[in-house]
């Protein structure tokens, strides 16, 4: 059956007719909108989307390569342990390097500059124009900051003529600590533009490399007026400083003025951004082209309903030439069928939800024949999915006359489960009751499947960011909580201590002699030791509340909230005595086994206290236990006791007192 019926007869008002056609109208427009829209959005989603994921496969490429390079550096520094090569190490370390950028084919040089700037050694027996580094931005980052970590500095030809390079360098620091100089590893530009190449993204399509803090250091297609420019003010750097990891900005770009779809991520490890782009004229070019001809021919349609509407009415009379306009709009109709039908799943009910009307794709998806879906309800291809207020929700909707639009899941003849997007509309007769509704559907299967696949792939990201927030609160060799756990809660508890004015107490922890433990049996068996001795020190932790952390080195951290001196000694001479039972051999103490000196500091945060104030207390006090001769307790209270007795024997020495 035709997908409009005709409402028409021989005879009907002209007042009828006009009305019936708007309708008409309104619903063409209102399908066309909504095709449009969702034309549009779907190409902005896909071009989105395609530019996310080539921004997270470059970043595998560029992770890579900038691991490869940090790699060779970290032999290099370590080959070199703090010291400027003369020319027997310099040749030692070229054989080695050399040897290292055989296996990685992606480096091509690396150099050491001393701590003035000069070239004292390069993996090439000549600089290769390299000159000295004192001028360059990688070379005053290093001397500016102490940090042993990889930095990507700002591409820079090493002479006139040739090629872009990106630095990747690390500090040399000498054994006294002091800047020693530079290892590097230029990147060569060339080659990240030779892979940016190989994908098409066409017309005007642009992918380029930033430092993470905006400027740019390769782009295809090559523009080398812009390779140091200042990109942190465009969106991308905005969308960064709120924490996105990776995600989709559009904005005109500043070095070539083209409007793109853009794709970016920071790249995994590395002070790094990728940026994908593709134009948004070409991403939208096809949609244009499309919408601009569903436009024109939904207009001659709407047209010639309206000068048939026009004609209607002046000619009501004439019943004959009514018959050939209605004839006429309904091959328009019939057209416009066509064409939905071409797009979309389309079926037709009466108001009991039997089906009267199905076509090809309706049939296609579902899987049944139209005579076995024509004269059966509605229900065939339910699924289970969608609960009883649901349906009743849509049913209320449509019958009310109003436009019910949802995603529905939906089971084929042979089982298979598929969703579509669906939009009813109810056709209303003459008393303004629906008396038949058209279901326009569109299959977005693929669509929720991979919803599906992104949900559990951030599900699996949050479990596995959860189990490194877990690791970076925990020291690698005892399994303590590390000072980092130790700073974020002694925090806490001391807003919480200010709050009830509670009293908090510290027991600050060190190994006696352990120094002298490690030089005799060795850093394995000094290893050990602090895990035995850490395990003591968890032994004595009785509440949750309590936080036993590594300090660091041999030094380990109680904080006791809620706990007086009297507590708080309890507590450490528990530990004292439960190290003397444990009896591990010490054979550089005096008492033949391992023991611990402990500070002992208690503060109220409400009367004025600050963690420092807490930390210095209980240091100053482990600091009177070891002045006292080791394995002992002493608490801040001694400390000032102390400094009474030495201000009164100081007075007492002052003659004519």
């Amino acid at each position: 059956m035709p997908l409009f019926s005709s409402s028409f007869r021989i005879g009907v008002s002209a007042s009828r007719a006009v009305w019936i056609s708007v309708a008409c109208a309104l619903v063409i427009m209102l399908l066309t909108a909504v095709l449009e829209l969702r034309g549009y959005n779907d190409a902005v989603a896909t071009a989105e989307r395609d530019t996310r994921n080539l921004a997270a496969v470059l970043d595998s490429h560029t992770a890579a390569l900038a691991g490869q390079a940090d790699m060779v550096i970290r032999i290099v520094t370590t080959l070199l342990d703090g010291t400027v090569p003369d020319s027997d190490t310099a040749q030692v370390l070229r054989d080695t390097v050399i040897a290292q950028t055989v296996l990685h084919t992606g480096l091509q040089d690396v150099l050491v500059y001393d701590a003035r700037g000069a070239l004292v050694a390069s993996s090439y027996s000549d600089a290769r124009g390299h000159a000295g580094a004192a001028g360059r931005e990688f070379f005053q980052h290093h001397q500016r900051t102490a940090r042993d970590t990889l930095h990507v500095g700002h591409a820079y030809r090493a002479a006139a003529g040739s090629p872009w390079v990106i630095p990747l360098s690390r500090r040399l620091t000498g054994r006294d600590g002091r800047f020693a100089g530079v290892v590097v590893v230029p990147m060569q530009v060339s080659e990240l533009v030779a892979h940016f190449q190989e994908l098409d993204l066409g017309p005007d399509g642009v992918v380029a490399l930033n430092t993470a803090d905006g400027v740019l250091l390769a782009r295809h297609p090559v523009v080398e007026g812009a390779i140091g420019t200042d990109l942190s003010h465009t969106p991308v750097y905005a969308a960064l400083a709120e924490r996105r990891e990776r995600g989709n900005v559009s904005f005109r770009s500043p070095v070539d003025g083209v409007e793109r779809i853009h794709g970016f991520t920071r790249v995994t490890g590395y002070p790094l951004t990728l940026v994908v782009g593709v134009s948004r004229s070409h991403v939208l070019a096809a949609w244009r082209q499309t919408a601009w001809r569903d436009v024109v021919v939904v207009g001659a349609l709407l047209g010639v309903l309206g000068v048939a509407v026009w004609r209607n009415r002046c000619a009501a009379a004439r019943h004959e030439r009514d018959a050939r306009q209605l004839a006429r709009a309904h091959r328009r109709l019939a057209d416009l069928e066509k064409a939905i039908n071409e797009h979309a799943v389309v079926a037709i009910t009466d108001v009991h939800g039997t089906i009267v009307h199905a076509n090809d794709h309706f049939c296609s998806l579902s899987g049944y024949r139209r005579d076995e879906l024509v004269g059966q309800n509605h229900r065939i291809v339910r699924s289970g999915h969608h609960d009883t207020a649901f349906w009743r929700e849509m049913w209320r909707t449509v019958a009310q006359g109003g436009i019910w639009k949802g995603e529905v899941l939906n089971r084929a003849k042979d089982g298979t489960p598929y969703w579509v997007q669906a939009t009813i509309v109810p056709f209303l007769n003459a008393r303004g009751k629906p008396d038949q509704y058209i279901a326009i559907r569109t299959d977005i299967t693929a669509r929720k499947q991979a919803e599906e696949h992104m949900r559990q792939a951030m599900a699996q990201l949050d479990q596995a960011n959860q189990r490194l927030a877990r690791l970076a609160a925990r020291d690698a060799l005892t399994g303590l909580p590390n000072r980092r756990q130790f700073d974020e809660q002694s925090t806490e508890e001391i807003q919480r201590a200010r709050r009830d004015g509670s009293s908090l107490a510290l027991l600050m922890i060190d190994v006696d002699h352990f120094k002298a433990y490690n030089d005799q049996l060795g850093h394995a068996q000094g290893d050990e030791c602090l895990k035995r001795v850490a395990t003591a020190v968890a032994g004595v932790q009785r509440r949750p509340g309590d936080l036993v952390a590594r300090w660091g080195g041999e030094e380990f951290a109680v904080l006791l909230p809620q706990t007086d001196r009297a507590g708080a000694e309890h507590v450490a001479r528990r530990l004292i005595e439960r190290l003397e039972r444990l009896g591990l051999p010490h054979p550089a103490s005096p008492l033949g086994r391992v023991s611990v000196s402990v500070g002992l500091h208690v503060m109220r945060p409400a009367t004025g206290g600050t963690v420092g104030a807490l930390l210095e207390g209980a240091d100053t006090a482990l600091y009177l236990a070891k002045r006292a001769g080791r394995n002992r307790l002493a608490s801040a209270a001694d400390v000032q006791s102390v400094a009474d007795r030495r201000m009164s024997l100081s007075e007492e020495a002052v003659p004519g007192r």
